[in-house]
């Protein structure tokens, strides 16, 4: 990697890194369910740093996708983990696997692509997934993510719902962290500078609550929660939800 897109990934790395100790904690909190979830996402940290691969990487949004679609798989793993073992012995295996995990993203020379169960993916785009499912872990546990970690979910979000609605008919603003254009579901105007004529804006609770479906569009308009103008705008409400809530 250059320079300037290492250092750039260990900023993303030391991110996710510093969610360890909030979902830990609030994972505790929750239950054996909870910490096996967390065991299960500090172990795939350690699983894929350890196996760089050559093999074109998929997208974020496919890579996103995938993971969406092997949700039986997820729940087999977690399960598997939490087995019979006691809240007590799974705290403990939290706390290391923790440890490694945040060990493991520390190093100075990360792979640029890695393979994963599901496919190969950049080393950057991993980091976002995995900081995305962290945020749906600690949505789940009744706690946030940092503002460094919310902020790198909520670009990861907005950038798969670029990815998949590629154009510059609609703007998607959640500041001060996210900002997206997407092109219109139907015929809207070509715009090549500045803002386009559809704007929809909204705070970073709700926008992630629309994009893990707790939300709906109709729901967050009538609660003024977006504000919506040009034509075009509503179209987002089809473009939701963005991931899925496990």
């Amino acid at each position: 990697m250059a320079e300037r897109t290492q250092l750039s990934v260990q900023r993303m790395a030391q991110t996710l890194a510093d969610q360890f100790p909030i979902l830990l904690q609030a994972a505790a909190g929750t239950g054996r369910r909870a910490l096996a979830e967390f065991i299960a996402l500090c172990e795939e940290v350690l699983s894929c740093v350890d196996s760089p691969t050559r093999t074109t990487p998929d997208s974020l949004a496919q890579f996103i996708g995938a993971r969406d679609a092997d949700v039986m798989n997820h729940d087999e793993t977690t399960r598997a983990i939490m087995g019979t073992e006691s809240l007590g012995t799974l705290r403990r295996q939290a706390d290391n696997a923790s440890s490694q995990a945040a060990v493991a993203l520390a190093r100075p020379n990360l792979p640029p692509a890695v393979s994963t169960s599901n496919g190969p993916v950049h080393l950057p785009d991993l980091l976002r997934s995995l900081t995305v499912e962290a945020a749906l872990l600690a949505d789940h546990c009744g706690t946030t993510l940092d503002r460094a970690g919310t902020a790198q979910c909520l670009r990861a979000v907005a950038s798969v719902l670029g990815e998949r609605f590629p154009g510059h008919t609609i703007e998607v603003r959640v500041p001060p962290f996210a900002a997206v254009q997407l092109g219109s579901l139907t015929a809207g105007p070509v715009h090549h500078r500045g803002t386009p004529p559809n704007v929809v804006e909204t705070d970073t609770a709700t926008f992630w609550a629309l994009a893990i479906g707790t939300l709906s569009w109709t729901q967050a308009r009538e609660a003024h929660r977006l504000r919506v103008s040009g034509v075009h705008a509503p179209d987002v409400a089809q473009m939701l939800p963005i991931v899925r809530r496990r």
